[in-house]
């Protein structure tokens, strides 16, 4: 991270040598690319609580810290505007920090920012570096962020049980950061696409069916930039007739097991579209009246391990891959997956043998 100073700061650094204080009067958080003459940042996101300053001979340090848990909206971290009291013009827009790498700032997320800012003192003109309270978030209001965060991770096993109906708004409620296991238990019909997104941490994610109950998903599943592994235990799919789209969509999500579950379509649809990085394990699973059992492209990769070859049954084409997509076959899996044929377009299909299709 660089630091430039801007025209303002320039004149004030005049006063500074007659004996002025450098007031730090806030630190703001920006995604924008703002130029040194510029008196403020254009598109300011947040403000960032700060500490007091400690000083080391002509250095001293602003200890500052952003919360994304205090955002009011999500936006692309770039740089971080420093302003401070100049004794004539009032507040002015003194340094600019540019990032090297931008940083994605989701609000409402546990991710916790901490930034040193070195600012250069003549020591022997007794310059200080004070924060100014007037319009500055504190380290003490910020506590309560603080506290949110440390209890989060220190969350350890949640295990639920719940009606269809009451799935997607508990999963809506969980902390992005996931440090613990998660089970969710459920029984009934779920006609609202669930769905499962920004996941991150250590943590796992199991949905399953209860005991000896049926869970039914009638609009499919969509999940996206998820790193968590999530585990899809004992689900039943079922697409209305006439449904074209996916009815399992993932993108940019981490290691996601499929046990169990039963996908059936309506003829037109595709049972797994996995699209970036995706790493997808469907183990005693049963594929039926698809259009397209799966379309694996761009790096991601499908592990189908079916316990006969009447699992997959009435679909039209099996496996699609391009661009770098990968199908693995095991166990009794048929080879086109109970379609008539596969597509190949830059992607590798491997058959239980180990030898390609």
């Amino acid at each position: 991270m660089q630091g430039y100073f801007t025209t303002k700061s320039l004149a004030l650094s005049a006063k500074l040598a007659a004996g002025s204080v450098l007031t730090i009067s806030r630190v703001v958080a920006g995604s924008g690319k703002t130029q040194t003459t510029a008196a403020a940042l254009p598109g300011p996101c947040q403000t960032l609580a700060v500490n007091s300053p400690t000083q080391s001979g002509n250095t001293a340090t602003i200890p500052a810290t952003l919360a994304a848990a205090s955002a009011s909206g999500s936006y692309t971290l770039t740089e971080l505007g420093v302003y401070a009291n100049d004794p004539d013009e009032g507040e002015i827009l003194y340094k600019i920090y540019k990032l090297s790498n931008p940083v994605i700032i989701t609000a409402g997320s546990q991710t916790v920012l901490r930034f040193y800012l070195e600012e250069t003192v003549s020591e022997d003109l007794n310059v200080a570096v004070s924060c100014s309270p007037a319009g500055l978030i504190t380290e003490e209001k910020f506590s309560h962020v603080r506290d949110k965060v440390m209890a989060t991770n220190r969350m350890t096993a949640v295990t639920r049980t719940l009606a269809a109906g009451e799935l997607q708004a508990f999963l809506d409620s969980l902390p992005r950061l996931l440090t613990g296991n998660v089970t969710v238990n459920v029984s009934g019909t779920l006609t609202e696409a669930l769905s499962l997104h920004n996941f991150y941490g250590p943590g796992f994610l199991t949905v399953q069916a209860a005991e000896n109950e049926t869970f039914t998903l009638t609009k499919g599943l969509k999940g996206s930039n998820c790193a968590v592994s999530m585990i899809l235990r004992g689900l039943t799919f079922t697409s209305a007739e006439g449904n074209t789209g996916d009815v399992l969509y993932f993108a940019d999500c981490g290691a996601v097991y499929l046990d169990t579950c039963t996908v059936t379509g309506s003829g037109q649809d595709t049972g797994i579209f996995t699209d970036r990085h995706n790493q997808i394990s469907a183990n005693s699973c049963q594929f039926s009246q698809l259009n397209n059992v799966m379309i694996v492209r761009n790096n991601g990769m499908v592990w189908i391990n079916c316990d006969s070859a009447d699992d997959c049954h009435d679909n039209q084409v099996g496996a699609w891959v391009s661009h770098g997509g990968i199908v693995l076959l095991g166990g009794s899996t048929p080879n086109q997956l109970g379609g008539s044929y596969n597509k190949k377009q830059g992607g590798m299909i491997v058959k239980a043998d180990g030898t390609l299709l």
